[in-house]
């Protein structure tokens, strides 16, 4: 490595590295000379190889080190993006506390030069190397956006079991903070898309529940309430499902809130044909489900006994099909019927368990107990008026 254009910095920069009381201002100016003479030659591997070196001189500060590092990050800016001075200057950061930020973003740079190359598993662990969760010098909303574009490539690889995990790294109470609404619809979207994956439509309803108060009532911000009650009506029937239902604004589509009266209601009904361009195939077919359910739940409050034929045509489906149904809420809902095929009846009763029963049977004994106590007594009194 050629010194003679430096030997004046690199005595002057020894001087300083050696003083007793070794400034870190000045050590930091005479490195980013150095840098600068050897960046007029217009020769790049030299440039990193002086930042290798210079990071690694003795008694070097720190704070001059991070200063150093930094203006080289500067020549980045008017380089090809996948510069080979980028890997040269990740190297120089990498496994040093003082420089995990510089190592942070210049892991970001180069997994964004290797998403442009369509490389993105590559991209993906690159990133995921850096646990910024950690990094407390750096600021908040860097570190989320970091985490979000975490979640982002790993969406984009659908590797849904590290989303969840990288998921929960990101601190909820920062997004609730003033400022931090774009970060926050942008967490929410992430969300919304992992939760439709895996068929959770009340984690859904609730992100778009939060994206809507978040957005105000603007025009997307009804959007993501209509899209709310498109996927709580797909939810399995539960208390809170109801209660979210009935509060839900007049602001959506009509023929919907047709549907959600339906759901909250005590009476038969079917969805029209309108409310299925609100959602694909599949959660049509879901929602045909719910409301089928929420039929038989209905019949079961007016009925003790029914038949299967006359349940089928209430229903507007097949006889089959009524069975298929009633089947599965028995199975997986915890429903309470029982069907003799036989005779073609369905029996309806109120499911008890065994602490109902246990009640139940407690307070026949506390009634027994009761009125044998007040025969005795009466008895007992009897017995002295006759004396």
């Amino acid at each position: 490595m050629e010194e003679d254009y430096l030997k004046d910095l690199l005595i002057r920069e020894k001087e300083l590295r050696q003083a007793e009381e070794v400034s870190a201002a000045d050590c930091e100016k005479v490195m980013c000379e150095i840098l600068e003479r050897v960046k007029a030659r217009g020769n790049w591997d030299v440039v990193g190889e002086w930042v290798q070196v210079l990071s690694k001189r003795r008694r070097q500060p720190k704070q001059a080190i991070v200063g150093m590092i930094k203006h080289s990050m500067s020549y980045l800016d008017t380089l090809a993006r996948d510069h080979m001075l980028l890997d040269t200057i990740r190297t120089v950061c990498e496994g040093k506390i003082y420089l995990e930020i510089e190592f942070a973003r210049l892991t970001k740079r180069m997994s964004e030069n290797y998403e442009a190359k369509n490389d993105l598993e590559k991209a993906s662990s690159l990133l995921q190397e850096v646990q910024v969760e950690t990094y407390g010098s750096m600021d908040k909303s860097e570190k989320l956006n970091f985490l979000l574009e975490q979640l982002r490539l790993l969406l984009l690889l659908k590797d849904y079991v590290r989303f969840q995990i990288i998921s929960k790294k990101v601190n909820k109470k920062i997004l609730d903070e003033k400022g931090m609404e774009d970060n926050k619809i942008r967490f929410l979207k992430y969300m919304i898309e992992y939760y439709d994956h895996g068929k959770d439509y009340m984690e859904v309803a609730l992100s778009y529940k939060t994206m809507g108060e978040v957005m105000g009532q603007s025009m997307e911000g009804i959007n993501a309430l209509q899209e709310m009650v498109v996927n709580l009506l797909l939810v399995s029937y539960s208390a809170e499902q109801i209660d979210l239902l009935r509060r839900v604004p007049e602001s959506i589509d009509s023929d919907l809130l047709e549907v959600v009266g339906i759901i909250t209601g005590k009476e038969l009904g079917q969805p029209k044909e309108s409310v299925k361009k609100l959602m694909n195939d599949e959660k049509w077919k879901t929602l045909i489900r719910r409301i089928n359910q929420h039929n038989i739940r209905t019949v079961q409050v007016y009925y003790k006994r029914i038949t299967l034929r006359r349940l089928a045509e209430l229903l507007g489906m097949s006889i089959d099909d009524a069975e298929a149904e009633i089947r599965d809420m028995v199975s997986y809902m915890g429903f309470s019927a029982k069907i003799n095929r036989l005779e073609g009846f369905v029996y309806f009763s109120k499911k008890t368990d065994a602490q109902d029963r246990l009640n139940e049977w407690g307070n026949d004994i506390f009634s027994l107990l009761n009125k044998l106590e007040e025969t005795t007594h009466l008895i007992h009194r009897e017995r002295i008026i006759n004396k």
